[in-house]
């Protein structure tokens, strides 16, 4: 069975293969500030179906991790050193720092959403509007990595095909907002679905008070 390190260098042999997904920094911040940082995903699809972690459903396992980004972004971090290292260079930016800070940031806003009852709702929205700054400048140091690794690295690879132009911001804008939509439908569900499982407990805990009660 092919090792990870193989299949990246299997896929490096491919000299107009790019490394992750090649974007502007700028066009990387206008999208996520356009779409509330739901561009985030569509980007992260993209590399992630690069990572070479997966050989087989690698677009189905993309989707999957992008949906848990701050769990699986050092699994990116790692693909990227390690098709660096191939090609002869390092990794330039700080990887588990990066992971650790772009963690930390959800973890201090879900925080802060659990704390509803404790602080105020425009502290809630400071510490939201904080985090996703934090967040995203984390992405743009992956960003300009990538770039740099094919930029220097991988000079055969046409990049002028990755450039934006209208039709690419705009396709990118509704796929954001379906990935977008995605998360929201899922989120309704889950809280539908614990409110149900509250409702059966709270019923099964009022039962037996009813029969104790008809019993005296």
């Amino acid at each position: 069975m092919q090792s990870y390190k193989d299949r990246i260098a299997a896929y490096l042999k491919n000299e107009k293969a790019a490394v992750g997904m090649p974007i502007s920094p700028k066009a990387f911040i206008i999208l996520n500030l356009i779409t509330l940082g739901a561009f985030t995903q569509v980007w992260a699809y993209h590399n992630f179906q690069k990572d070479q972690h997966y050989k087989k459903h690698p677009k189905l396992i993309a989707f999957v991790k992008c949906l848990f980004l701050p769990i699986t972004l050092i699994t990116l971090l790692n693909y990227l050193e390690e098709a660096a290292k191939q090609l002869g260079s390092a990794l330039k930016i700080p990887k588990n720092l990066i992971a650790f800070c772009y963690l930390l940031s959800l973890a201090v806003n879900i925080y802060s959403v659990l704390m509803d009852n404790a602080i105020s709702s425009s502290l809630r929205l400071t510490v939201w509007v904080c985090c996703g700054f934090v967040q995203l400048f984390m992405l743009v140091f992956v960003q300009l990595e990538i770039n740099r690794i094919n930029e220097e690295l991988r000079p055969s690879v046409n990049l002028n095909k990755y450039k934006m132009n209208l039709r690419k911001y705009f396709a990118a804008v509704i796929f954001s907002f379906l990935f977008l939509a995605s998360n929201l439908l899922s989120s309704i569900f889950l809280n539908a679905m614990a409110q149900a499982v509250g409702r059966d407990e709270a019923e099964q805990d009022i039962h037996p008070q009813r029969r104790k009660h008809q019993i005296n």
